[in-house]
């Protein structure tokens, strides 16, 4: 099963949850489909707003899909 990274970092002034993994096709759709969820050239990551309600839905999209590594959350 795929590892999926989260790191908290500031972008545009805002605190956001940078999702880090190896590319792949069905991690990509079902990230790319969350809402508020933005793609970010310079990290070469997805992110989307820090929250709590933003990392359960993650959470809860990637269940049983990937393994959610939030260590850089802390």
């Amino acid at each position: 099963m795929e590892t999926v990274s989260l790191d908290a970092f500031i972008h545009r002034n805002s605190e956001c949850i940078g999702i880090f993994f190896t590319r792949n096709r069905i991690l990509d759709k079902i990230i790319c489909n969350l809402q508020g969820i933005k793609w970010s050239r310079t990290r070469k990551c997805w992110y989307m707003p820090l929250s709590k309600i933003n990392y359960e839905t993650l959470g809860r999209a990637l269940k049983g899909k990937a393994i959610i590594d939030h260590a850089g959350l802390s």
